[in-house]
C-alpha cells in the first residue's frame, strides 16, 4: 500500500466516525511533513468525491482558498527545508576549516552558557546542545573543562 493510499484509509476513516477537524490537524501533523501537502490534497479528492457521490456539498466546504492554502503550506515547508540545507551546508563549509570551527565552537559555548544562566527554565533542549557541543569540542581537539565551569 503506497503512502497516499494509507493515508487515504485514515482520512475516511476519521471522516466516518464524523471527527472533529482539530483531530484531523492533529494526525496531519504528525505525519511527515514533506507529505502532509499530499495528504490535504487527498483530503480534497475525497471531498469531491462525496459531494459528487451525494449530489449535496459535504460537511467541509471547499473552494479555491483550499488550494490557495495547500500551496501556501506547501511553498512554506519547502522554504524551511531549503533554509535548513543552507544552514547545514554553511556548518559543513565552517567545520572543514579549524580555524572556523574554534570560532563557531567558542561563540556557541558562550551563547549556551549565557542561555543556562539568563533563563530560569531548566532548558532541556539547551543542555542537549551543551553536552552535544562538548563533545564537539573534544573531537576537534579544543576542550577545556574551565570554559564550562560557569555552568557544570
Amino acid at each position: 500500500m503506497n503512502k497516499i493510499a494509507k493515508y487515504r484509509e485514515q482520512l475516511l476513516c476519521f471522516l466516518e466516525n464524523e471527527e472533529e477537524p482539530d483531530v484531523i490537524w492533529d494526525w496531519v501533523e504528525k505525519q511527515p511533513v514533506l507529505d502532509q501537502p499530499d495528504i490535504f490534497r487527498e483530503l480534497k479528492t475525497i471531498f469531491k468525491e462525496k459531494n459528487i457521490q451525494t449530489d449535496t456539498n459535504y460537511s467541509y466546504e471547499i473552494n479555491d482558498n483550499f488550494d490557495v492554502f495547500i500551496e501556501k503550506f506547501e511553498d512554506s515547508i519547502l522554504d524551511d527545508k531549503l533554509a535548513e540545507n543552507l544552514f547545514i551546508t554553511e556548518i559543513q563549509r565552517v567545520l572543514s576549516d579549524t580555524t572556523k570551527v574554534k570560532e563557531f565552537l567558542t561563540f556557541t559555548r558562550k551563547a549556551l552558557i549565557n542561555s543556562i544562566l539568563t533563563n530560569d527554565d531548566n532548558n532541556e533542549n539547551i543542555w542537549i546542545l551543551v553536552h552535544q557541543t562538548i563533545k564537539a569540542e573534544k573531537e576537534s581537539g579544543v576542550y577545556d573543562p574551565d570554559n564550562w565551569s560557569a555552568i557544570m
